[in-house]
C-alpha cells in the first residue's frame, strides 16, 4: 500500500532504531518493575498482597549498592529494613560461622522487618552487590498496619 499526498505536505522518517532508542528506557523500566513484582509476590512476606500494595512496593524499593567485602548489615544491630538481591553474592555470618550464600533474587532481614528484631546475622557483600531495599515504616504503611 501506498500514501499518496493530495497537497504540499513535509515527509519526516523516523528509523526502526529511532523508536528502538525512545521506547527502550521505559520498556526496560515496565519489564524491571514486572520482574520485582513477580519476584515479590513470590515471597511469603508479600504473597498475600493485593495488586495494587504489591506495585506500590515496588515504586518504594530503594536501590543500594554495597562494594565488596561491605557489610551489608550487623548482627546485634537494630533491624529496619529489607532487602532483595538484584545483583551479586551476599555471605551470611553468625559470629565467625559463613550459615549461608545468597545471590540473585534471594533476600534477608524480613524478620526485622516484621517482629523489629536485631539482626540474628551478618551480612557482607562478597562482590559488588546491587539491593533493592524496603523501610519497615514504608512496608507498614503500604500493608495498613
Amino acid at each position: 500500500r501506498y500514501i499518496v499526498a493530495v497537497g504540499r505536505c513535509r515527509l519526516h522518517r523516523i528509523t526502526h532504531m529511532a523508536v528502538l532508542k525512545a521506547l527502550q528506557a521505559p520498556l526496560v523500566e515496565v519489564v524491571r518493575v514486572e520482574e520485582i513484582k513477580k519476584v515479590l509476590t513470590d515471597i511469603f512476606l508479600f504473597k498475600n498482597l493485593r495488586d495494587d500494595q504489591v506495585e506500590r512496593t515496588v515504586r518504594r524499593l530503594e536501590q543500594q549498592t554495597f562494594a565488596a567485602g561491605e557489610v551489608v548489615v550487623t548482627q546485634g544491630d537494630p533491624a529496619r529494613h529489607f532487602y532483595l538481591i538484584q545483583r551479586g553474592t551476599i555471605c551470611v555470618k553468625i559470629g565467625d560461622a559463613v550459615v549461608r550464600t545468597l545471590g540473585r533474587w534471594d533476600y534477608f532481614g524480613e524478620r526485622g522487618l516484621l517482629l523489629q528484631e536485631r539482626r540474628s546475622a551478618t551480612c557482607q557483600a562478597l562482590e559488588e552487590c546491587l539491593c533493592l531495599s524496603l523501610d519497615a515504616d514504608v512496608f507498614f504503611e503500604i500493608v495498613g498496619h
